[in-house]
């Protein structure tokens, strides 16, 4: 009796032995498993550096090999004249494409919502959890199992984040043309202008200069004298800050096509601007809003919210997890699966469905917003464009009107029979009549530039299509060196 007393000890020691040398080897595996994933983890990126990106923005230049060879494979692809030099606005436009940093941050987004494509069809992974001594040692398995197709929905949400960010990226690849486009025909009067000024502070100089003799001969008043000086100085002012304005409007194009104002420092041609386009009819205001990059953005936006709605009703219905594990207690192994499933009793997953129905609301909502607004800026554009084109018109009549009495005056002057005074003044009204012109053709410029942004027209750069965005520019080069 003894005897077998003694040995049932021995075996409760041993089993406990076996028992304590099994929890000390899974605390020697656990521990061991973290060193080897904290080996295995990558090193901490290295810090950005300001310094070399503003270094590479300094030094973008429009000689640059790479965007010349872009610009020539884009002009092959699109059949578009807009090789340069001399820049010209469809030039200027694919050098945006190819230097804007929006464009890169829109391709950075979709690049993520097609990496997110494939998240989304991805099977979860499962879970392993172990249980601590030191009183029971185990593991256990837990694997879900989903339902209700989530996956199916977590895709086309995913797919539908994709195309919205794709519409997206063709619409800051118009806005960047539109803004190049709205920054040139500033960069074009103001230059315009500053010459003008330049002139009429000549002229008004001369013509003080002129008065003053007079006053010296007895033949001016004093007063009339001095209203003549200070005409000369108030136009001697207005053509510094001309200057000033063109500085501006030169920087704000570089910044348009994303490069530094002295890159601009190249032969510019826009003889678009020079002499306006006829206008032609606009097309129905349907077709022109369903064309729109933005108008089709808003409507992608609106089906990916519709397709979070379907995903958000897919949580009412509960998953399955199959939970097999093994635990050992007190010499005793035990084996088990047990089933668990999430029960959305208490909310039915009210609130994600009902955040994600308002964002479908909201879409919606930008989406006519966004229509209306157009509607009512292509009405107010086509009855302001034809104003405009008369009044510009009827500047020019004007002006040439001004230039042949002005001819005729300096026939009259060579033959001695018109004063210097009176010449100049005649000069200064036909300088006058010209900066009219000037004034009414920027008018009718940005009428256009509005018209042609409303309706998508290729009012500037005809035969300019612009290229596939989406695409990195090298992506370009390569197509066309295909055969």
């Amino acid at each position: 009796m003894g005897g077998k007393a003694q040995t049932r000890r021995k075996e409760r020691r041993g089993s406990r032995s076996k028992g304590g040398q099994a929890v000390r080897l899974g605390i020697s595996g656990c521990a061991g498993l973290c060193l080897l994933l904290e080996a295995c983890a990558p090193p901490p990126p290295p810090k950005p550096d300001p310094a070399p990106l503003a270094r590479a923005l300094l030094a973008r230049r429009l000689d640059d090999p790479t965007l010349l060879a872009f610009i020539e494979a884009s002009s092959r692809l699109l059949g578009a004249e807009a090789r340069p030099p001399p820049w010209r606005l469809s030039s200027l436009t694919l050098a945006a494409l190819y230097y804007h940093p929006d464009l890169a941050l829109a391709r950075s987004r979709l690049a993520e919502a097609k990496a997110a494509v494939t998240t989304a069809t991805a099977l979860p992974n499962p879970n392993l959890t172990f249980v601590p001594p030191p009183l029971v040692f185990g593991a256990v398995v837990s694997a879900v199992l989903e339902t209700g197709g989530r996956r199916t929905e977590r895709r086309r949400a995913a797919e539908a984040r994709e195309a919205a960010l794709r519409a997206d990226l063709a619409a800051a690849a118009a806005q960047v043309a539109s803004r190049v486009r709205s920054a040139a025909i500033a960069y074009w009067y103001a230059e315009r202008a500053e010459t003008l000024s330049a002139a009429r502070a000549r002229l008004t100089a001369a013509l003080s200069d002129a008065m003053h003799a007079r006053l010296a001969a007895g033949a001016l008043s004093a007063p009339d004298y001095e209203r003549s000086r200070i005409e000369a100085l108030h136009a001697a002012a207005t053509a510094r800050q001309a200057s000033e304005a063109a500085l501006e409007a030169k920087a704000a194009l570089a910044q348009a096509i994303g490069i530094p104002p002295s890159a601009l420092d190249v032969p510019l041609a826009f003889e678009t601007f020079d002499a306006p386009p006829p206008l032609s009819p606009t097309p129905a205001l349907s077709e022109a809003l369903a064309r729109r990059p933005d108008i089709q953005a808003a409507a992608a936006r609106l089906e990916m919210a519709e397709d979070e709605i379907d995903l958000a009703r897919t949580g009412r219905i509960p998953n399955l997890a199959l939970e097999p594990g093994y635990n050992w207690y007190q010499g005793i192994p035990a084996y088990g699966v047990a089933p668990s499933f999430d029960l959305p009793l208490l909310d039915q997953h009210a609130g994600p469905i009902a955040e994600a129905e308002a964002r479908r609301d909201q879409a919606a909502a930008e989406l006519f917003a966004l229509a209306a607004r157009l509607a009512g800026e292509s009405e107010s554009a086509s009855a302001r464009l034809f104003g405009l084109r008369a009044a510009w018109e009827q500047a020019r009549e004007a002006a040439a009107e001004s230039r042949a009495h002005l001819a005729a005056l300096e026939h009259a002057a060579q033959l001695g029979g018109v004063d210097t005074p009176s010449l100049l003044e005649a000069r200064l009204g036909a300088l006058t009549a010209e900066e009219d012109v000037l004034t009414q053709q920027k008018s009718l410029l940005e009428a256009m530039s509005s018209l042609a942004d409303t309706f998508t027209l290729p009012l500037f750069t005809p035969g300019l299509i612009l290229p596939d965005p989406e695409s990195a520019p090298h992506a370009a080069l390569s197509r066309a060196a295909a055969p």
